[in-house]
């Protein structure tokens, strides 16, 4: 307990802070009192002592040291007292600026901006160079934008043309222009034939940057949804973002089961590019068939035969227990066959492909199947998470969440739906306490729920730690989303 109110343990809490908001002032000072200036917990994920963190942190901590020392020369001068009553005021004075250590940080970021500004421009140069000289090689680019799925859907198209190219892929959250100007730099080599970027976005504009850099051939998005709506403020604006992947494109491969991708995409697509459509279902265009479609009761994955214009995949099996994975599957032919592969190829390429950590991941114990979809989260994911817990037949079904972020406007509608949805599914829902667990409750209350069914908790690390009380052989247990520390 006393320890959070130690000064450096304030700084580098408020700090951290900053870093979940990617070092945005306006957001760090909206989250930074709504959290609280003073750490009410430990972290629950590591701080990450990045080089520009280091700089920030040691530049906020000397303004704190001068700032006390200056106070206290000022406030003494002319003024007899001893040395220990000097002492005294400079720990006082040292430990308001602790408290307030939100305004040294923003001012040290202030400082530091120039300097960075101008490295991380040499990067950006130096990668869109390397960019060129590659092309004139015949480097061919993917690049993977959307609201949801990225990172399966560039893994999976990245696993399958393995196959055939030398793939390099953006690998973790490398989505920014840095970090992919980074992998460029570091990863790309000579005899690099396929490069498959995955392409971050919260505003307007985001895209297009990225694309400057690593111009597509061909372009996929993914989804579109209500993500990160908190930024954009309207869905045009997420929508026009999001088609911003396709102005350098000659290939547009687009999720045909997306309502809001199919309602635009004729609005951006010029005449002389190619739009391709898949889906994790037979399509309307009967370009994608769908068939023997089982799912395994012990979690161990799908099966399924899948046609993908003229390549015939029959008895295929993969580890994933989510339908989206067929989506992702589908694309990735869509753009092997464009790129030439076998059907062998593609068959072993598919073979290959394992779920990713913290995304609809199966981890057993016993009997007991738990399903981890706690990297990050969003309505169409919850939705989907929510179809997989409906697949298991006579198991008991068990759902803990902390709700979805930056939802805007949406945020009270949206929960609402969650909680209804999962009403008619799960027999006993963990919520973790927070501005949006009371929209889930209200939404299960709304649709007759047991009460006693209902489980809340005050912080993700209470119930990660106490759900286990409640788990019996043969259950099931889904746990989607988690809020990193910045969020309330």
């Amino acid at each position: 307990m006393i320890k959070r109110f130690i000064p450096f343990k304030i700084l580098l809490y408020q700090l951290h802070i900053f870093q979940l908001e990617e070092y945005i002032a306006e957001r760090f000072l909206k989250a930074v009192f709504k959290k609280g200036l003073i750490p009410k917990d430990d972290f629950r994920k590591k701080f990450d002592w990045t080089t520009k963190a280091k700089v920030i942190f040691l530049t906020a901590l000397s303004m704190q040291i001068f700032w006390s020392s200056f106070i206290v020369f000022i406030f003494l001068y002319g003024v007899e007292l001893s040395i220990w009553a000097g002492i005294i005021l400079w720990i006082l004075f040292f430990y308001l600026l602790s408290i307030n250590s939100y305004i040294v940080i923003i001012q040290s970021a202030d400082l530091l901006f120039p300097v960075e500004f101008v490295i991380k421009q040499k990067r950006i140069n130096k990668a869109k160079q390397k960019i060129l000289e590659l092309k004139k090689n015949g480097l061919i680019i993917i690049g993977v934008t959307g609201s949801y799925g990225k990172t399966t859907t560039k893994e999976t198209i990245a696993g399958i043309l393995s196959e055939k190219y030398k793939v390099v892929k953006t690998e973790g959250n490398n989505n920014t222009p840095l970090g992919i100007s980074n992998t460029i730099i570091n990863k790309l080599k000579s005899n690099t034939e396929v490069f498959v970027v995955e392409m971050g976005e919260y505003v307007k504009g985001d895209v297009l940057k990225l694309c400057q850099i690593a111009p597509p051939e061909i372009a996929v998005i993914t989804g579109i949804n209500e993500a990160h709506l908190e930024r954009y403020k309207t869905m045009q604006n997420a929508i026009d973002t999001k088609f911003e992947i396709v102005d350098t494109a000659h290939t547009v491969v687009l999720n045909g089961d997306d309502k809001l991708i199919l309602d635009s995409y004729q609005r951006f697509i010029k005449s002389d590019q190619k739009v391709l459509f898949y889906s994790s279902d037979t399509d309307k265009n009967n370009q994608i068939f769908l068939e023997n479609l089982l799912f395994d009761q012990n979690g161990n994955g799908l099966s399924f035969d899948l046609t993908v214009q003229k390549t015939e995949l029959t008895g295929i099996k993969v580890p994933f227990v989510s339908y989206y994975i067929i989506g992702n599957i589908a694309a990735a032919v869509i753009i092997a066959d464009t790129l030439n592969l076998s059907t062998p190829q593609i068959r072993l390429g598919i073979s290959k492909l394992k779920p990713f950590d913290h995304r609809m991941q199966v981890v057993k114990k016993g009997e007991i199947v738990i399903i981890d979809d706690t990297y990050n989260g969003n309505s169409t994911g919850f939705k989907a998470g929510i179809d997989v817990l409906k697949q298991f037949q006579n198991r008991r079904k068990i759902y803990i969440t902390p709700g979805l972020v930056e939802t805007g406007y949406l945020e009270k509608e949206i929960h609402l739906e969650i909680g209804k949805d999962l009403a008619s599914v799960c027999d006993i829902v963990i919520l973790i306490k927070n501005s949006v667990s009371d929209y889930i409750k209200e939404g299960l209350n709304s649709k007759g729920f047991k009460h006693e069914n209902i489980v809340i908790y005050n912080s993700a690390k209470e119930a990660y730690s106490s759900f286990g009380k409640f788990l019996k052989e043969g259950d099931v247990v889904l746990m989607q989303n988690d809020w990193s520390d910045n969020y309330t």
